[in-house]
């Protein structure tokens, strides 16, 4: 049975052929931010926070779609960190622990958010362009992100320019698994291939065009052109590394555990 809030979730599509050039209203955007804040928290702490950019310049310096706001979501233990300091205590950091449960909690908000704003007629879209524009220490100063800060996702608000045409499917095979993680047959993975290879399938490429290119299915076409293009240099996953040490949340020594 589909009610208004399925079928909100199952229209919603990224926007990628653009936005217009056109402001989302201040009372709307505050509508939509506080519908964030109210998905789920790990102790209620929100360990996030949100920046909200609408300068085309620091759009582009980031590497996101220019549109009406990029919401750039972050892990941020700072202000627990601070607040701690204020009354005399030091917070139990712990890293990585913090790092992931920072990310679980930003992206449920992000997603209060693409949902809310779909049902007022603002399209989305996600992008991880912070982790292939410029370098992190780079993106750090363009968001004067302070330590016990990390950028995690960008998320594209606006008007589209035109609504795509209909959202294909999901991959379903593989996806699902009752009790306990069930690992795949051969007969499994050929199921699954058939999928990725369907006309219906919301993949980055379509199917006959990827045949045209000489390509036997979408995975060999993704893994040898997509994946090969997204690759990151040394230097990039050494800045990455030289980011999480710097903004506390990976121990240069340890990585998270006691010393033995």
């Amino acid at each position: 049975m589909m009610n208004e809030t399925l079928r909100l979730i199952n229209e919603r599509i990224s926007i990628k052929e653009g936005f217009l050039e056109k402001g989302i209203p201040d009372e709307l955007m505050n509508t939509i931010l506080e519908a964030g804040i109210r998905a789920p928290t790990a102790s209620n702490m929100q360990r996030y926070s949100i920046i909200i950019i609408k300068d085309k310049e620091r759009q582009k310096a980031i590497g996101a779609y220019p549109c009406s706001a990029i919401l750039v979501f972050n892990v941020d233990l700072n202000r627990w960190v601070k607040m701690c300091e204020n009354i005399g205590e030091t917070y139990p950091f712990s890293g990585v622990r913090h790092l992931l449960t920072g990310m679980v909690d930003a992206l449920l908000c992000a997603q209060n958010i693409v949902i809310v704003a779909q049902s007022l007629g603002v399209g989305s879209c996600f992008t991880n362009s912070i982790f292939k524009a410029g370098s992190m220490s780079e993106i750090f100063k363009i968001l004067k992100l302070p330590k016990y800060v990390f950028p995690v996702i960008a998320l594209c608000l606006g008007y589209p320019k035109e609504w795509p045409k209909r959202k294909r499917s999901r991959v379903r095979r593989g996806i699902f698994h009752n009790e306990t993680y069930h690992d795949f047959s051969e007969e499994d993975i050929e199921g699954i291939l058939q999928e990725y290879n369907s006309m219906d399938f919301v993949g980055m490429k379509d199917p006959k065009e990827i045949e045209a290119e000489g390509f036997e299915n979408y995975i060999e076409w993704f893994v040898k052109e997509w994946v090969q293009r997204e690759s990151w240099a040394s230097s990039k996953r050494r800045d990455l590394w030289t980011s999480l040490v710097e903004s506390g949340f990976l121990d240069p020594k340890y990585n998270g555990l006691e010393q033995q």
